[in-house]
């Protein structure tokens, strides 16, 4: 009997060296490894090896456990108070939603005091309260921190303690980046993940984090395979499990799918994949009835397909509208222009950017005859009818933008250069938009040497009167009354003095 327990403590021995690669470490574990009756040393040296990598004392469980409600509470408190931080500055800068881009034009170029008003706003927020919830967000932060490494170093093995460790390091790097970078985020939830391959969750906190530190293809690829567990381990689901019956769709986190699916579309769109960027946003618009998020999903459609998938156009075009709601027009001029002669792939992308840049060169570029040549040279290429009406009534707009221009300008120079106030009238009178009627009364008015002339012009205007002030009318009715009695038909010169004395 005591040869047998000899030979069974020269195997246990050896497979210790092994295990131990042959140091000391290894003779000192197994001096101090105690035997439960019953178990042969070896069992007994093997099962103390695997449950060290297992367990921790219920002392060392307990205390981890403590420091962990600890850290979680701290980080929950800090994730509230950044989420109130950010809802104030959302609430107090007004931004313009770039959603449909002729919409969007309106309120950028017209609204630029009102963005400036926001801006002003800003400055009277409460930069008190602003820094004192700054500062009780970062010192529960780093409480969190404290507490949740405290937790780890007792009990490595907890994975809902490592999980909120690796939330606290991404807050710590999304809110101090000179302080703190994402690696130990990544670390940790890339070591679960190898551990627990077959749990989603890591890596979809992996896609996340990347996404964060704007590593656009490490965070398609995890969003990837969180969507490939996801489904791969659904049919096993712990639910199921608990009732063998339950279908399998009904299983699925429904959450974690659609953000899942969702987030690949926008690192798509970072790594301008139009077309793997459509799909999954085609894809999400299957997963949710949220009528949010659908009408978010639609913005992002619309938006890569202002240029036809042209991502990098979009961007660019919103880079530039940007510039401009911040009043730095020349800087936003020069992204424009790029668009127009070299980004952009589609006619009406072009038009459109053309119609904006027009828009700030003429109102405050203070180049009026540049905005007025590039508005010309967009409305020559679009389809009208004999009426000068565009065909395709979204281009109303661009229509209404020349008119206005044409006009003001003949306004600007009636005074000093009769002859080219009379081109602009002109011109403005060219096409259909709101104010023709007034371009036509102006040109009447600048036809008085020839009668003929302002009876042609005035007789348009008239047609066109619902477009002109009441004052505006009564003097064009004297200028007809004119125009026929000089003419010799004064059959009409009397039916507009009858027209032009009901007014009075």
């Amino acid at each position: 009997m005591k040869a047998r327990c000899v030979q069974l403590f020269s195997l246990g021995f050896a497979a210790l060296l092994l295990a131990g690669c042959g140091g000391s470490g290894a003779l000192r574990d197994y001096r101090a490894l105690k035997v439960p009756p019953g178990i042969s040393p070896l069992v007994a040296a093997r099962a103390d090896s695997i449950s060290a990598g297992l367990f921790v004392t219920m002392k060392n469980e307990r205390e981890a456990q403590s420091l962990f409600e600890k850290g979680r509470r701290h980080y929950n408190a800090s994730d509230s108070l950044w989420v109130v931080l950010d809802n104030a500055k959302k609430a107090t800068v007004k931004t313009v939603h770039v959603d449909d881009s002729l919409a969007a034009m309106k309120q950028t170029i017209p609204g630029t005091l009102k963005l400036q008003e926001a801006a002003q706003n800003l400055q009277a927020f409460d930069r008190t309260q602003e820094q004192r919830l700054m500062i009780q967000a970062s010192y529960n932060l780093k409480e969190a921190q404290k507490y949740l490494e405290r937790s780890v170093q007792l009990n490595p093995f907890n994975a809902s303690v490592q999980n909120y460790l690796a939330l606290t390091y991404k807050l710590l790097a999304q809110r101090f980046p000179k302080e703190m970078s994402f690696d130990k985020a990544l670390h940790i939830w890339g070591t679960l993940a190898r551990l627990e391959p077959g749990e989603y969750v890591h890596y979809y906190n992996l896609g996340s984090t990347y996404f964060a530190e704007q590593h656009w293809a490490d965070a398609l690829e995890n969003f990837k395979k969180c969507e490939e567990v996801l489904l791969a381990s659904a049919e096993v689901n712990p639910r199921r499990l608990q009732n063998p019956a339950l279908p399998v769709e009904a299983t699925l986190d429904t959450t974690y799918r659609f953000l899942t699916v969702y987030f690949q579309a926008q690192a798509a769109i970072k790594l301008l994949e139009a077309p793997l960027a459509l799909q999954k946003l085609h894809h999400a618009k299957t997963l949710t009835h949220n009528p949010e998020y659908l009408a978010i999903i639609e913005s992002n459609v619309k938006w890569i397909n202002w240029d036809d998938g042209n991502i990098y156009g979009s961007v660019m075009k919103d880079s530039a509208n940007t510039l401009a709601s911040r009043g730095q027009f020349g800087d936003a001029g020069k992204i424009y222009e790029d668009l127009i002669h070299r980004t952009l792939k589609t006619k009406r992308a072009k038009d459109e950017m053309s119609w904006t840049f027009a828009a700030i060169e003429y109102k405050n570029l203070n180049r009026k005859a540049s905005a007025v040549s590039r508005l010309y040279e967009v409305i020559q290429t679009i389809p009208k009818n004999p009426a000068g009406t565009p065909l395709d009534a979204g281009y109303k707009e661009y229509f209404e933008a020349y008119g206005t221009m044409c006009y003001n300008m003949g306004i600007d120079t009636v005074r000093s250069d009769r002859r080219l106030a009379y081109s602009y009238f002109a011109q403005a009178a060219e096409i259909d938009w709101s104010g023709r009627g007034k371009s036509y009364m102006f040109m009447a008015d600048l036809s008085r040497a020839n009668p003929q002339l302002v009876i042609a012009n005035g007789e348009k205007a008239v047609a066109l009167a619902s477009q002109l002030a009441p004052e505006e009318l009564q003097n064009l009715y004297k200028l007809l009354v004119e125009g026929y009695r000089r003419s010799g038909q004064v059959d009409k010169a009397k039916n507009y003095f009858d027209r032009l004395r009901a007014m009075q």
